[in-house]
């Protein structure tokens, strides 16, 4: 019997010629599906952001067409049955008749518009409800006939429905919806962060808000007049679709699973009390119009703007430096504007020099030496120094910078 040694190159060939093992594929296959998921990851964060731009940019246009419609008639519209399918001719006009007709805490037979308490009436003393809210869809129709010609763009995004192709939500404050008893310094709404903290002062008192159901649509009503995904209690953005009371939510992002989740996106209409933020007489000039204090870091701020913490500008215009207290101030204008002078000396041959600030005085603290007589010919002899002062000798004081 013979034997032959195969070559180094034979093994190699013949290797490649039986293809991948069962562990290199596998490897090859943990690879790709690594890089798959991460492509899809990313692109699944890209359409998300596409849709939240999506529907601010609709919302923003949405608040325009209110206002529009409000200035026009005095009032905001009734919502619109949003049970009805999106091509029935009814679809997306307001119906006051229906809303009005309806007692505290129902619906009409569709369950497309629904009356609730406001959120500042006071059942718990055995009051009437004084001043209901109107829930249902939004009256896109009505609205676009309030916008005197609009252009084909703003006329698109006069809508019902959202990005992710469910009608959002609409609710107004009942006595907004009469020209006779519009008060453009009241509502019955209130906006509530996840913690149940109003986000509105007076607390109730928004004008109407329309909500985005996000990319869960929970609670939303399809273009079918149908919901396909039910309201589920426990969660951040049940109380925008529970249509059982006048409080919504207005929470932070948080896309992950459990309680916690919101993707809700709210537009509200409130009245303040006054205009913070104002423009000056001159160009590019604004100015906080706050009567009160106005606190960083602080509940109680009791100076004009009180920084609880560090401070870092690299430009501060002050008159007066002091120190927490609000004395031992002196003239910040000494040190960055016109300076601090010892003024002339009071004999011959003598000058005042500056050794030291002093809180609260005006001047300096200064003494009197001798007139300094400089020598001929100093210079600094090591590289990179500066001749910054003189001694009262006469000498030079070389530093580096």
């Amino acid at each position: 019997m013979a034997f032959r040694l195969c070559k180094y190159s034979e093994i190699i060939k013949r290797k490649r010629s039986e293809g991948f093992t069962l562990v290199e594929f596998a490897i090859v296959m943990l690879i790709s599906g690594l890089i798959l998921m991460a492509i899809m990851q990313a692109y699944k964060v890209f359409v998300q952001d596409k849709y939240q731009r999506a529907v601010y940019e609709k919302l923003d246009v949405l608040n325009s067409s209110f206002s529009v419609y409000a200035s026009a008639t005095n009032r905001y519209p009734c919502p619109s049955d949003h049970t009805l399918r999106v091509d029935d001719a009814a679809a997306g006009l307001e119906d006051c008749a229906a809303a009005w007709a309806l007692a505290p805490g129902t619906c009409i037979p569709s369950g497309g518009i629904c009356r609730v308490d406001g959120a500042r009436n006071t059942p718990a003393l055995g009051l009437p409800s004084l001043d209901p809210v109107f829930i249902g869809g939004i009256p896109y129709k009505t609205l676009r006939a309030g916008v005197a010609k609009p252009s084909l763009q703003m006329a698109a995004l006069i809508d019902t429905m959202d990005p992710w192709g469910f009608q959002m939500t609409y609710a107004v404050t009942a006595s907004q919806t009469d020209a006779m008893t519009f008060d453009s310094s009241y509502g019955a709404i209130d906006i509530q962060t996840e913690a149940g903290v109003s986000l509105i002062q007076p607390v109730g008192s928004a004008h109407f808000v329309v909500v985005s159901h996000g990319e869960n649509s929970m609670g939303a009503f399809n273009g079918q007049g149908q919901r396909s995904f039910p309201c589920v209690a426990g969660t951040a953005d049940f109380g925008n679709c529970d249509r059982a009371d006048a409080t919504f939510v207005s929470g932070l992002r948080n896309m992950g699973d459990g309680a916690n989740y919101y993707d809700d996106v709210i537009l509200q209409r409130s009245y303040s009390m006054s205009e913070l933020w104002k423009f000056g007489d001159t160009v590019n000039i604004m100015y906080n119009a706050n009567p009160g204090n106005v606190g960083v870091g602080l509940a109680d701020p009791t100076e004009k703007l009180d920084i609880n913490g560090n401070l870092r500008s690299t430009n501060v215009r002050a008159p007066e430096m002091c120190d927490r207290g609000g004395a031992n101030c002196w003239d910040a204008a000494k040190l960055g504007g016109t300076g601090m002078s010892c003024g002339a000396a009071s004999a011959a041959g003598k000058v005042k020099i500056m050794r030291g600030i002093r809180a609260g005085e005006v001047d300096p603290l200064c003494v009197e030496i001798d007139l300094p007589t400089v020598l001929n010919n100093q210079r600094c002899t090591n590289p990179g120094e500066y001749v910054v002062g003189f001694t009262a000798a006469g000498n030079i004081i070389c530093e580096v910078p």
